[in-house]
């Protein structure tokens, strides 16, 4: 009887943890919205990140021609260049 009352309790902690994991689990899928919102999660960031990089190179475009301009400005002063 002592065997039997051992391996019930063994059993039922068991069933216990299992039981205990599996809500954990399932409540943590589906307070995150699931599969769908862990995919749109995905592409929002990879949006971000595209974007971030379009304004990289659109900040070197800028600079480039701030560079280029720089360049083409007369050094001597009080002549006007605009008309031309």
């Amino acid at each position: 009887m002592a065997i039997f009352l051992e391996s019930f309790a063994i059993f039922m902690g068991l069933g216990l943890l299992f039981l205990v994991l599996v809500l954990f689990f399932g409540a943590r899928f589906f307070r995150s919205g699931g599969a769908e919102a862990e995919r749109e999660r995905t592409e929002e960031a990879q949006l971000v990140q595209q974007l971030y990089q379009a304004m990289g190179r659109l900040e070197n475009r800028i600079v480039s021609l701030e560079t280029i301009l720089a360049g083409k400005q007369p050094e001597a002063k009080g002549k006007n260049y605009e008309s031309e």
